[in-house]
């Protein structure tokens, strides 16, 4: 008995062995890389709920940096909501500080908090950029309140200010029309200030006074001094409450920001084991020397948050859906790589790309003459080296002459890629001025290397040779 048990114990063992190999998923220690294989229906997941949370649309359940502004505003609304108090609040901070983000998430919680009370706000939101005066922002906030409704049709778009203020004053007394409170949010405060006379801002301000309306105005502007750009009238009427999100973020906080966006660890649609798989990708591209170090040197550049996350964005669109491929940290590191490079870009680099090949054979003639320590030289040398390389009879193009050669070169200096020598006289032609080359070698190179590059071989192959 024994040995049968120990037989049927063995077969078990193997069996369950057999099972786990067999899986798609690949787990492994925290220590070792983590993979799994893709499926197209899993990949197309994964992308949609990446790309989700790395959009506008997607409002965090904490903001755990911006919990005292939050505080603030979710009091301030509250009020108004439940206790009929009307008030007015500025949002100010840079951009990309999390202005909407908050406003987003404390209109998301008083939703849920005040729905069940059987109390509700209505939103209205306008956009100092996309409005241009102060009749076309009352007639968007007019529609948006009552764009359903037949006092909608009271009013024509040739109706004057007077008229649209006088409807919209009628909408905000009739509490069953807008569900009793109104919430108008003015993005970019500041160009509603600077409108002309701000006819706007003060009617709005004076609406709040009245005590059959039920409104809160919050604005959300990039410039500290927009309140003092407000009229002596409309100050007075301006509660004054300035909520500040000029916080300093450091960049272990923007890497942890980054985790819970690129993290799914509230999908409940995906498979947990590939769940857990996919989190542990991300930790340990998160923790590759090159990706932390390009991030570092992009957040030390002043990037916000949205630009990492359209940086995130690229790289979700990048991931492969090939059913049966292996989708480990090294795909997302290529991935990364590639997203990198489209949205920071070099500009030199782009502009010896573009250059003609006549200017990339006057531009590798100025490194040889460097190379030799033949420093500074004039137009006369470069194209006296450019003649060399011609009568090699491997330049694979046709010989320009000197007038050809001279507008390229004037060109080049056009473009700030050569310079002229300080001290070189004014008074001698531009053919004999000295001047010197701004590009690097290596960037030189660079360009050589790349395959957006269209040049004959030969030159691409003369080039590298002198540089490398």
């Amino acid at each position: 008995q024994q040995q049968q048990q120990q037989q049927e114990g063995g077969d078990r063992d193997e069996a369950s062995h057999h099972t786990q190999s067999s899986t798609d998923i690949v787990t492994s220690d925290p220590m070792t890389p983590c993979s799994f294989t893709a499926e197209p229906l899993s990949m197309q997941h994964i992308k949609a709920s990446l790309l989700y949370r790395l959009s506008n649309r997607y409002i965090p359940a904490t903001l755990p940096y911006l919990e005292h502004q939050r505080t603030i505003l979710v009091d301030v609304l509250r009020r108004t909501v439940l206790h009929a108090e009307n008030n007015s609040a500025l949002l100010v901070g840079y951009r990309g500080s999390g202005k909407s983000l908050v406003l987003n998430r404390v209109l998301t919680d008083l939703e849920k908090e005040l729905a069940p009370q059987g109390r509700y706000f209505k939103v209205v939101y306008v956009n100092g950029f996309i409005h241009r005066d102060d009749l076309s922002t009352l007639r968007d906030i007019t529609y948006q309140l009552c764009h359903d409704r037949e006092v909608s049709k009271s009013v024509s778009i040739h109706s004057s200010f007077s008229e649209h203020l006088q409807l919209l004053l009628n909408v905000l007394q009739d509490g069953k029309l807008v569900n009793h409170t109104v919430v108008i949010v003015l993005d970019e405060f500041d160009q509603f200030a600077r409108k002309n006379k701000q006819t706007l801002l003060y009617n709005l301000f004076d609406l709040m006074h009245s005590a059959r309306i039920q409104m809160a105005v919050v604005g959300l502007s990039a410039r500290m001094d927009a309140v003092e750009m407000l009229e002596k009238r409309i100050k007075s009427r301006f509660s004054h409450r300035q909520i500040l999100l000029f916080r300093e973020t450091s960049f272990e906080q923007l890497v942890t920001v980054l985790k819970e966006r690129l993290m799914l660890n509230d999908d409940s649609a995906l498979e947990p084991v590939r769940k857990d798989a996919w989190n542990s990708i991300v930790n340990e591209l998160l923790a590759v020397p090159s990706v932390a170090q390009q991030l570092e040197f992009q957040f030390n550049l002043g990037r916000d948050l949205r630009w990492f996350f359209s940086l995130f964005s690229l790289v979700s669109t990048r991931l492969p859906t090939v059913n049966g491929q292996e989708i480990s940290c090294e795909i997302l590191v290529a991935a990364f790589q590639s997203a990198i490079g489209m949205l920071v870009s070099d500009t030199r680099l782009n502009l010896l790309k573009s250059v003609s090949v006549l200017e990339l054979l006057l531009l590798i003639s100025m490194q040889q003459l460097e190379k030799r320590n033949i420093i500074p030289y004039n137009f006369e040398m470069i194209y006296a080296e450019y003649l060399k390389f011609c009568k090699s009879g491997s330049s694979g193009s046709a010989v320009y002459s000197k007038a050809v050669a001279f507008k390229s070169f004037e060109h080049i200096c056009d473009l700030q890629l050569a310079t002229v020598v300080e001290g070189s006289s004014s008074s001698l032609g531009k053919e004999f001025q000295t001047v010197r080359l701004t590009v690097e070698p290596a960037l030189l190179e660079k360009a050589l290397r790349d395959e957006e590059l269209h040049c004959p071989e030969a030159v691409r192959k003369w080039g590298l040779r002198w540089i490398v």
